[in-house]
């Protein structure tokens, strides 16, 4: 009797390797959904030492896209919510990028 995990393995090798292209997109794709998930916690506590710590557990091109996509998050919060959320998240802005840094989102 097979496993799980050499049930998933039979089938993982059945469908192939993916391409560079198609890994870089799921990386891209999980890393988004962590770094909007990021904002979404620090938009509903606040605590903007904690934002920083948790965008800051990742780094090089996970980072990259981590922050990218907490900043999004953040951006659309100030388009689309009212009162403390603005509020909160314009602080979150400035905790990631910084007083007067330029912002690329």
């Amino acid at each position: 009797m097979k496993s799980a995990f050499e049930k998933a393995m039979e089938k993982a090798d059945k469908l192939g390797s993916l391409s560079p292209e198609e890994m870089r997109e799921r990386k891209e794709a999980e890393y988004t959904t962590l770094g909007r998930a990021i904002a979404e916690r620090y938009m509903s506590h606040g605590h903007k030492p904690l934002l920083k710590e948790e965008v800051g557990r990742y780094s090089g091109e996970e980072k990259g896209i981590v922050m990218e996509a907490a900043l999004s998050r953040l951006v659309e919060a100030v388009d689309l919510e009212s009162g403390d959320i603005i509020e909160r998240a314009l602080d979150g802005l400035v905790a990631l990028k910084g007083k007067g840094q330029v912002m690329e989102v």
